[in-house]
């Protein structure tokens, strides 16, 4: 677990997913960022090369995003 406040930056400055992928010693494609947001969490890890899940807030799906359409949809 990163923190921005820690780290002095933050989503979606692709520098947070660079310390987080660092100190995992992951690769981004062996990574998957979970999100609630578009924005701040989808985009800026898939453009990394991340897979990534989006929690929708609020909501009773949870999105799995493989590219720029969703892969499954997952009943919660």
């Amino acid at each position: 677990m990163i923190a921005s406040a820690e780290e002095g930056v933050s989503k979606p400055d692709p520098r947070i997913f660079e310390i987080a992928l660092g100190r995992a010693d992951c690769k981004a494609e062996h990574a998957v960022m979970i999100g609630d947001r578009i924005d701040n969490d989808v985009v800026p890890a898939k453009k990394m090369g991340m897979k990534t899940v989006w929690i929708r807030q609020g909501g009773r799906w949870v999105m799995a995003v493989t590219g720029t359409r969703a892969a499954a949809r997952f009943h919660c």
